[in-house]
């Protein structure tokens, strides 16, 4: 690791500690504004449908069930099993990470046991703790690899990745359930409007998570999104990092002297723009007498347009500097299909979303 990468993953490290302090913040505040009544609250369908895209629920989308008590329950929960896997890895023995049901019966039920005031209780000093071990991790112990008995291969560093977003989801999810108990029908007669923990009026259509904006720094962008042979790819702004619905936006970083596979990004449309370098695209245009591989190269400042399921290539000819773009797509998630050659023979364009002809 060179000295530049190590400040860079220090800075990840950093900001994931500070992330994570502010989500359970968050936590913490809407727990506080929580009436004596609204600990047996439950989403409406509508706020549930807004959540569901948003983070971890488009997969365990059966936590929107929840009550603020079974919120908390699992926060607190997850917080003592999060900081357990944190040691285990960091003991770096290959250890096997048992498996963590949300929804087992048991547990719901345990939920509902003892007073309001011991949970919060219970919570306070899980959520204390995983911060404390979170605090322990060193950069060099990142890559410590588990298996995890459903999900595989599993290293510290993807656990880190997750902590942050899971509880920045749950924030959501009980700042709607807080938005839900605290409505005053007189001054929403009509359902457009529900109050805020505040006490502001906001539209009822845009949930708890959506009502502010959210910084990425460079240090938090992740590599967990689909990559391709010959480039790697960074994620800042998607459904998984911010809650976006309809965009995702990161970096492409192509070594020297090295070319990407082929590949499409399916329906949706993308926007290149290019940081530093000299990166140069290639695609096969079919619309001559011929088809004609072509190149077409770049330097900082320029733009490139790739329409949807267009085959193509990234190349970086330069073998003494890395090219960087900047890219932004249609899609919530990073749509790669990777492809054997440019021409259109593996492209499926009849998935929904598929571009209509223009007119004329």
């Amino acid at each position: 690791m060179t000295h530049t990468d190590a400040d860079q993953t220090q800075r990840w490290l950093a900001d994931a500690r500070s992330a994570l302090g502010r989500e359970q913040s968050r936590v913490a505040e809407a727990v506080s504004d929580l009436s004596p009544d609204g600990w047996g609250a439950h989403l409406s369908s509508a706020a549930a449908a807004r959540l569901t895209s948003l983070g971890h629920f488009e997969d365990y989308g059966t936590e929107l069930s929840w009550t603020p008590r079974e919120v908390v329950g699992h926060l607190r929960d997850s917080a003592r099993i999060f900081a357990d896997r944190i040691r285990l890895l960091q003991a770096d023995r290959s250890p096997v990470l048992a498996d963590f049901v949300t929804d087992d019966p048991t547990r719901l039920l345990d939920y509902a046991a003892g007073t309001t005031e011991e949970i919060v209780t219970e919570l306070e000093v899980a959520q204390r703790e995983l911060r404390l071990t979170l605090a322990s991790v060193t950069t060099d112990q990142l890559p410590h690899q588990g298996r995890h008995e459903v999900d595989g291969e599993l290293s510290l560093a993807d656990v880190v990745a997750f902590l942050p977003g899971h509880q920045r989801d749950h924030a959501a999810q009980l700042l709607e359930l807080v938005s839900s108990e605290s409505l005053r029908p007189s001054e929403s007669s009509d359902g457009r409007f529900v109050r805020s923990p505040s006490g502001v009026l906001v539209p009822a259509v845009i949930d708890a998570f959506h009502r502010a904006l959210h910084h990425v720094a460079p240090a938090g962008l992740v590599g967990q999104t689909t990559q391709t042979a010959g480039m790697r790819r960074l994620e800042a702004i998607s459904g998984k990092t911010v809650g976006a619905r309809n965009l995702w936006m990161g970096q492409t970083h192509v070594p020297g002297a090295t070319a990407s596979a082929n590949h499409h990004h399916g329906a949706s449309e993308t926007a290149i723009y290019v940081v530093s370098g000299h990166p140069v695209f290639v695609f096969l245009d079919v619309d001559g007498d011929q088809p004609v591989e072509t190149r077409i190269e770049t330097g900082p400042g320029d733009y490139v347009f790739v329409p949807p399921f267009v085959p193509h290539r990234e190349e970086n000819p330069d073998p003494s500097a890395e090219a960087v773009v900047v890219i932004a797509r249609t899609t919530q998630e990073a749509v790669v299909v990777n492809l054997d050659g440019l021409d259109w023979a593996q492209v499926d364009a009849s998935e929904p979303g598929s571009p209509k002809p223009l007119d004329g």
